[in-house]
């Protein structure tokens, strides 16, 4: 069963990134904050087993997904965007699920647009006292700015990592400590510290919205069956007794495991879903014809962006970086294990002929034969391969290992490693004769972008820069020849 991604371009200027899974009825699945639709993975394939089609959007502002317009927007404000992005899927109706601030929209949906909403599980809703709310508005959120220094990054680790002991994070004492009283493994703070970073400062919006909901008024007026739950170890399980009472409510508190919960809750849905099966999904694109989609092309999965005119130029990034790096106005591909392409390649091309040779029908599919093919770095050595011109590719030494450390550490190498190549043409050799003559680009936000497209690729980056290093050895030979 294979994961699909897709995008929906909302109100024709907000771009919506989603996840499907599965055949069968439609269900979807709402995120907590400021996490993306990956959270929620393993309830992907639970659902999908039980003969659903699982679609699983971004929210707005986190993940992939486009924020919205306004600054303070409320969770009516999220119902409101998700029913309309699901009516431009052609997806009337639908059961669904949500965690925590997914719960609070889910919730909002079922109250305000009852037609499009079959069942609800709610896992985790907030059901917040007047107290709780006025503290965590007042000290929950602090403004995200990166630094830099790189100190950003060790804040978002040590509040990611607080957060797994103490709720509110800000509030470490032995009355707040979670239940489970255990750190989450590297990985997990690694998965969610990428999605805080991508989220950055807009990180606030959808979470202050969840603490600004009113609960008690959206469950009791909510007229689909609907099971409130939470797992034991959720610092929001007490707040079930909260809930008003409703006959369309299930309220209990569960014992079990989170795969355990995971089959449950398919289970329920799947007793529940009653519409039809989606229709399959085309490329979208936005009021100013900017494109996006994927294309699945059996290895793995490429991701586009861009312009399609009757002469496109097209870009393709270095190893490391991403699509959103392209130049204005140019139709740009992300690379296998690179961005939005991601790790869904089961193998890898092994030369840039060889990635030239996959991204073919990409191109030939969405432009035709007439583009013109750029790029920097491994890109131009693949650009190269489809046609475009031989262009030199400066040498570069390979980043140092981004492995998830216990302490955030590989964050904060990251972030040196991207200051120290802005200024050398080697970043380890920090010296003048590597100096670059040129103007330094050390924006914090620029360098966070790219930050970010540094750690969607991490655990690719070994092959991605020895591919970059054989092309600069081919593009060296052609220089000789010449």
């Amino acid at each position: 069963m294979k994961l699909e991604r897709h995008w929906v371009c909302a109100d024709g200027a907000r771009f919506v990134h989603i996840s499907r899974l599965g055949k069968g009825p439609p269900v979807v699945l709402l995120h907590g904050s400021p996490q993306s639709a990956r959270a929620l993975n393993s309830l992907m394939y639970a659902c999908a087993a039980q003969g659903l089609t699982v679609i699983a959007p971004d929210t707005p502002g986190n993940g992939l997904s486009d924020p919205l317009s306004k600054p303070d927007a409320a969770i009516e404000d999220y119902a409101d965007a998700l029913q309309a992005t699901l009516a431009q899927l052609g997806v009337p109706r639908a059961a669904f699920y949500g965690f925590h601030t997914g719960a609070a929209i889910a919730a909002s949906l079922a109250a305000r647009h009852p037609q499009a909403v079959s069942a609800l599980v709610l896992d985790g809703c907030p059901i917040w006292t007047e107290t709780e709310r006025e503290d965590l508005l007042a000290h929950y959120l602090p403004a995200f700015q990166p630094l830099w220094d790189g100190g950003h990054l060790t804040w978002v680790w040590a509040r990611l990592e607080e957060q797994s002991l103490f709720f509110p994070w800000h509030q470490t004492t032995s009355a707040g400590s979670m239940p489970l009283g255990a750190v989450s493994s590297p990985e997990h703070i690694n998965a969610n510290a990428i999605d805080f970073l991508r989220a950055g400062d807009a990180y606030r919006t959808p979470y202050a919205a969840a603490f600004r909901f009113v609960a008690q008024p959206v469950l009791a007026s909510i007229q689909a069956p609907f099971w409130l739950t939470a797992s034991p170890n959720d610092p929001l399980h007490s707040h079930i007794a909260r809930a008003p009472s409703s006959p369309h409510a299930i309220c209990a508190r569960s014992q079990a495991t989170r795969e355990t919960m995971n089959h449950e809750i398919a289970l329920y849905l799947s007793r529940h879903a009653d519409a039809s099966p989606p229709q399959a999904w085309s490329m979208t694109k936005d009021k100013h014809e900017q494109y996006r989609g994927f294309i699945d092309l059996g290895d793995g999965v490429v991701s586009y962006r861009g312009a399609i005119g009757p002469e496109p130029k097209v870009f393709l990034h270095d190893a490391g970086s991403s699509a959103a790096r392209a130049p204005a106005q140019m139709f740009a591909i992300d690379l296998p294990g690179h961005g939005p392409s991601g790790d869904s390649w089961k193998k890898a091309p092994q030369t840039p002929a060889d990635c030239a040779d996959a991204l073919k029908p990409v191109l030939h599919s969405l432009l035709g034969k007439n583009y013109e093919a750029t790029g920097h770095g491994l890109g131009a050595a693949i650009a190269h391969n489809l046609g475009g011109p031989s262009t030199p590719i400066e040498s570069a030494t390979p980043p140092p290992d981004l492995t998830p450390r216990w302490d955030g550490a590989h964050l904060v190498a990251a972030w040196r490693y991207l200051r120290r190549r802005a200024l050398f043409t080697h970043w380890d050799r920090p010296d003048p004769a590597h100096r670059k003559p040129q103007e330094p680009q050390l924006d914090p936000a620029q360098l966070n972008a790219e930050l970010i497209d540094l750690l969607d690729c991490a655990p690719r980056l070994p092959q991605a820069f020895a591919l970059r290093a054989m092309s600069k050895s081919a593009s060296t030979q052609s220089a000789d020849k010449d």
